[in-house]
């Protein structure tokens, strides 16, 4: 996951009008999509804590950045989705699960259709199915940040296709 912000990072700053070389923007994308091995027909986990669900949502991230949504990574990332224990990850929430769908929502979003619409009505139902009492949410494992948690299960509720203007002010 560090890897998949690093990434975003770069097109956030390219985005926001930094000089950003194209060859380090498909440096990143290819690295991240990466993690998904043909052959195995599964994501790599070395990289990604031992939880196959970090990965595929860094590659999903890539590949919808790079308009590889067709591409093997994000095919397979967007079956896995489709499991409920695949999209449990570690099986407890911690802070990797809320990046995860973070990274995950916004390719969906990016990506649009009648696919959105099914993720959309899924990850909104698992975090206020998760969500605390008090309105928060709270990591059981690792990232346990309330804070954290909170933010990325805020920004991933407000994610919609299109997406949200880049304040250049």
């Amino acid at each position: 996951l560090s890897s998949a912000f690093a990434a975003r990072g770069l097109y956030v700053a390219k985005d926001a009008g930094a000089t950003v070389a194209a060859k380090s923007l498909a440096a990143s994308d290819e690295y991240m999509l990466r993690g998904y091995d043909k052959e195995k027909k599964a994501f790599r986990t070395d990289d990604a804590a031992g939880v196959a669900l970090y990965q595929a949502a860094g590659s999903l991230d890539a590949a919808a950045r790079g308009g590889k949504m067709a591409e093997a990574p994000a095919q397979a990332a967007r079956a896995h989705l489709e499991d409920e224990a695949f999209v449990r990850g570690f099986g407890s929430y911690g802070g990797e699960e809320h990046v995860s769908y973070l990274l995950s929502t916004e390719a969906f979003a990016k990506a649009g259709g009648d696919e959105w619409g099914k993720w959309s009505k899924s990850i909104r139902t698992r975090l206020a199915t998760i969500q605390r009492a008090d309105g928060t949410w709270r990591g059981d494992h690792c990232i346990t940040s309330t804070s954290f948690c909170t933010a990325a299960s805020l920004i991933t509720l407000a994610i919609r296709p299109g997406g949200l203007p880049v304040n250049r002010g």
